[in-house]
C-alpha cells in the first residue's frame, strides 16, 4: 500500500504563505489614537442624531479610554450630556440631572488634567453653552473662564478657533444682555472666519437680534 509522503516543515511553510500571505490574517486591534478618534466621530454623530445605540457605543468606546487620555475624558462627558438630553425627553428628569453633573464632573476634571489642552478648553466652552441653554444646568462660569483663556491667546488661534471664539463670545454676551457686545462679537466673527459654518451661524444671530 502506497503511504503518502509527509511534507517537509518548510514545504508546510511556503504552502501557509500561499493560503494566508502576512498582513491577510486577522486583523490587529486598533490603536488608541484609532480608537480615540472612532470615540468622537461616534461623539459627533450623537450631537446631530442622538441615538441610545450610537451613545452607548460611544461611551463604552470613550470610558476605556478616558483614564489615560484627558481628551477622551472631554468627549465622554460632552455625550452624557447628549444621553442627558434624550433621558430628558422621556421625563427621566433625575436620571437627566444625574448625567449632567456626571457630565460637569469629567469634562472639568479633564480640563484640570490637561488645562493647556485647546481642543478640551473648545469643548468646554460648547457644551457649557448649550447645557446652560437648555436645562437647569448652570455652566456659564466655567465658559466665561474658557472664553478668557482662549482671548488670552488670540494672536496665535488660526481663523477656525478664532471664529468659534467670536461665535461664542457673543453667545455668552447675549445671555447677560449685552447685545451691542454681542452683535460686535458676532461682527469679529464674519471677519476672522468667512465662510465658516461659524460665520453663518454668526450671520443668523445678527439678523435675529439686529432688529
Amino acid at each position: 500500500m502506497h503511504r503518502p509522503k509527509t511534507l517537509s516543515a518548510p514545504a508546510l511553510l511556503a504552502i501557509a504563505l500561499l493560503v494566508c500571505p502576512p498582513g491577510l490574517g486577522a486583523a490587529s486591534p486598533p490603536s488608541p489614537g484609532e480608537e480615540l478618534a472612532e470615540g468622537i466621530r461616534l461623539h459627533n454623530e450623537a450631537l446631530s442624531a442622538p441615538t441610545a445605540s450610537g451613545i452607548r457605543e460611544g461611551k463604552a468606546l470613550l470610558g476605556k479610554l478616558s483614564g489615560k487620555s484627558p481628551v477622551a475624558k472631554a468627549y465622554l462627558g460632552s455625550l452624557l450630556s447628549v444621553e442627558a438630553s434624550l433621558e430628558a425627553r422621556e421625563k427621566n428628569g433625575i436620571r437627566a440631572l444625574a448625567l449632567l453633573e456626571e457630565s460637569a464632573r469629567l469634562i472639568d476634571e479633564a480640563v484640570a488634567e490637561d488645562p493647556g489642552n485647546l481642543e478640551i478648553r473648545i469643548l468646554r466652552v460648547e457644551n457649557s453653552y448649550g447645557v446652560s441653554s437648555a436645562s437647569p444646568a448652570d455652566r456659564w462660569a466655567p465658559m466665561e473662564e474658557d472664553l478668557y483663556w482662549l482671548e488670552e491667546r488670540r494672536p496665535s488661534l488660526s481663523r477656525q478657533v478664532l471664529g468659534i471664539l467670536d461665535l461664542y463670545n457673543g453667545k455668552y454676551l447675549a445671555s447677560v444682555r449685552d447685545i451691542d457686545g454681542a452683535l460686535e462679537a458676532w461682527e469679529a466673527c464674519l471677519r476672522e472666519s468667512p465662510g465658516s459654518p461659524e460665520a453663518a451661524e454668526a450671520c443668523s444671530l445678527l439678523a435675529l437680534y439686529g432688529d
